[in-house]
């Protein structure tokens, strides 16, 4: 399982999914003070 996950591309898939997550957490984090 560690080595699968020490592939480059599927590093850069994690990251690329966890900046996403956090982008949408923030935003409607936002949303939610906004009101």
């Amino acid at each position: 399982m560690e080595s699968f996950a020490r592939t480059p591309e599927l590093r850069a898939r994690i990251a690329a999914g966890r900046a996403e997550c956090a982008s949408y957490f923030w935003k409607s984090l936002a949303d939610m003070f906004r009101r």
